[in-house]
């Protein structure tokens, strides 16, 4: 690439068009030189963080649940209140990922997609320095199901793993369908899943007092968002508001997906900038073992989180 000064080349580096995130500038040749994500197996780029930093949270004030379809619904439609869940160091950030993600694909999709999403939580968790990025992985017995269960400093991953169409049939129909990498533990319909759901919230936040709950808004415009958005906002919506435990203390907050993906931006900096950079981390690390750029892919939505009608309670949680 040619330019004529070094200012030329910096503004011909911009990472939404060509993935570019440093350029180095010739003067005697008068060429720019973009520096781009790549995957070499030989060598790693990166940075050593401190042993100093704390891997899991001494103090627990609060937790923020976020519960979507796919792996990525958080990052691309609730990236507002994550960059400050995550800031906040005594605050834990619960992820549940109620699909594989797989698209129908069978060709390694839905574990980049994993790989994707926890190199999104390591790049918010790295910005604000608390914690050591270093993810623990567990497999944890939940209802009868052996699920993964990966953590990183104040954020925690669960993974159930059932291909989107099982889970359609699942939460839509009630049919009885298992998962990916439990091809033997049957998920019997929608309320296995809500009782999966609700071990997971009384196992992150017993004795805090102060929990919310994110999810795809199901009640404005359903179809115009993805049936599995749709589905699985309505099923936890049905959990918490229903059982005892959760439906006086738990606040609640609905996204939209689709509808309003591509409307005005309405987020700001710092989480504006923090969601691109999450997002890049994300790409980036599914680039490491799936071909595809996903960057490209989305990033022309970034910068929105649109909300639908929440349900806030200043009642204190006593499980």
């Amino acid at each position: 690439m040619t330019a004529s000064t070094a200012s030329d080349c910096y503004k011909l580096c911009v990472p939404s068009q060509n993935l570019c995130f440093a350029s180095v500038f010739d003067s005697a040749t008068k060429t720019c030189t973009y520096v781009q994500p790549s995957f070499n197996a030989a060598s790693t780029l990166g940075w050593i963080i401190p042993k100093t930093l704390p891997d899991t949270m001494a103090t627990v004030n609060q937790v923020d649940f976020y519960v979507t379809a796919h792996q990525d619904d958080h990052e691309l439609f609730m990236s507002a209140p994550i960059y400050y869940s995550i800031k906040d160091p005594t605050t834990k950030s619960v992820f549940v990922y109620l699909s594989a993600g797989d698209a129908d694909q069978k060709d390694g999709w839905w574990q980049a997609r994993e790989t994707g999403t926890l190199a999104a939580t390591r790049t918010w968790v790295n910005m604000f320095g608390k914690f050591s990025p270093t993810a623990v992985n567990t497999t944890v017995l939940v209802k009868g199901h052996h699920i993964q269960k990966i953590s990183i400093g104040n954020a925690v991953h669960y993974f159930l793993r059932l291909s989107e169409d099982n889970l359609e049939e699942v939460l839509n129909s009630n049919k009885k369908k298992a998962p990916f990498d439990q091809p033997n533990e049957f998920y019997a319909g929608a309320q296995a899943v809500k009782d999966v759901l609700k071990a997971i919230i009384v196992a992150e936040a017993t004795k805090v007092s102060m929990v919310t709950a994110h999810y795809s808004d199901f009640l404005v415009d359903p179809n115009g968002d993805h049936t599995l958005h749709v589905a699985s906002g309505r099923i936890l919506a049905e959990l918490l508001d229903t059982d005892t435990l959760f439906k006086s203390c738990i606040s609640q907050i609905p996204y939209f997906g689709y509808q309003h993906w591509l409307d005005t931006v309405n987020m700001n900096d710092p989480e504006m900038s923090a969601q691109r950079a999450a997002w890049f981390g994300l790409g980036v690390g599914i680039l490491t073992q799936y071909a595809r750029d996903t960057w490209s892919d989305h990033s022309v939505a970034l910068g929105r989180t649109y909300t639908g009608s929440a349900k806030f309670t200043s009642v204190a949680c006593a499980f």
